[in-house]
């Protein structure tokens, strides 16, 4: 007998790790120290994503996996192009469970900002983990967006006020139409 999962919805996002490793020299020694590895291809990730994909399988009802965000407003960068590929995986992947569903959350912010009013901010990668850390409101976030010409984010990769906005509508409107959700609702 198949044991029940234990949860109704797990949400599998991931970051822009794999892909920032290459864009900062110093981010590959901040992840040795911290001893998190990456994949290196896309057959390497396709496997770690399968494996987890097939972890939680066991252990949830649905689950839906989303496409990595962004390193960076402009989507045309080749950081960018390179983090399209691995949502195209992550959707294909997606398909071969029937109980995934996928959010293209790339696709729905270049649709609101699109790259011709972008901006490439990049700074170090000290200074991204002391925003991702420190700014912690949402006047922060907007500051910090503000000042350095961003739209939806705080540093080209960790959202502010409006990105986090966007992002919840669309979990919101797509857990919504979910058949669980559905039945659980009075």
């Amino acid at each position: 007998m198949k044991p029940q999962p234990l949860y109704e919805l797990s949400i599998l996002w991931v970051g822009v790790n794999d892909i920032y490793v290459h864009v900062s020299p110093t981010f590959p020694l901040v992840k040795r120290l911290c001893r998190q590895s990456w994949s290196t291809n896309h057959d390497e990730f396709q496997d770690y994503y399968k494996k987890t994909l097939d972890l939680l399988t066991h252990h949830s009802k649905h689950i839906i996996t989303v496409s990595p965000l962004c390193i960076g407003e402009d989507f045309t960068n080749p950081w960018n192009k390179e983090l399209d590929h691995l949502a195209h995986l992550i959707q294909h992947v997606s398909r071969d469970y029937e109980t995934c569903s996928y959010i293209d959350i790339r696709k729905k912010i270049q649709t609101k900002f699109p790259t011709e009013n972008s901006s490439f901010y990049q700074h170090s990668v000290l200074s991204t983990i002391h925003d991702a850390l420190c700014v912690t409101t949402p006047k922060q976030s907007e500051d910090k967006a503000q000042q350095r010409g961003l739209h939806f984010t705080i540093d080209g990769i960790h959202l502010n006020q409006v990105g986090a906005q966007i992002v919840a509508e669309l979990f919101y409107n797509h857990i919504k139409n979910l058949p669980f959700f559905k039945e659980v609702r009075p």
